[in-house]
């Protein structure tokens, strides 16, 4: 069930991300910020939980997702 869930979570953040590729202008709304922000707060915290459990490699490349989202949504 864990699988499945994360599997729904980036699936929506997938959709969520291509959407505001797509069409960048709901990015100025501030509802849709905080969401950038979360996703990036999300990818952040799931790197340092990768880099805990000694998946350093994992937890670099999520890590940087975090920071391109992060620049990409909330420049």
């Amino acid at each position: 069930m864990e699988h499945e869930v994360s599997f729904l979570t980036s699936s929506a953040l997938a959709l969520l991300n291509f959407h505001w590729a797509q069409n960048p202008k709901p990015l100025d709304d501030p509802l849709n910020r905080a969401m950038a922000a979360l996703v990036a707060i999300i990818a952040w915290a799931s790197s340092a939980w990768y880099i805990a459990r000694g998946l350093k490699a994992s937890g670099i490349v999520t890590a940087g997702a975090g920071i391109f989202q992060a620049w990409a949504t909330l420049r």
